[in-house]
């Protein structure tokens, strides 16, 4: 049986992700039961988290030298 903390953790997501589908939904009135339903299954599937971060677009800068400009930077003649 799952404790007092563990029953307060699950219904905060649920209210987050209810809020969150109500929100997305046009923000509806006198459909709170639906959305919470819905949110309580998400929930109890493992679903209804947040996305993982999702890696940034541009990749990472790559040097040859970590003091040098970037791969594939022409570099000034030498003199």
């Amino acid at each position: 049986m799952p404790d007092n903390k563990d029953i307060t953790e699950r219904e905060a997501r649920i209210r987050r992700r209810a809020h969150q589908l109500w929100q997305e939904a046009g923000e509806p009135e006198g459909q709170n039961g639906r959305f919470w339903r819905e949110a309580e299954a998400e929930i109890d599937r493992g679903e209804g988290q947040a996305p993982p971060a999702r890696p940034p677009t541009d990749p990472p800068i790559q040097r040859d030298d970590p003091a040098g400009p970037p791969v594939g930077t022409p570099r000034p003649p030498r003199r």
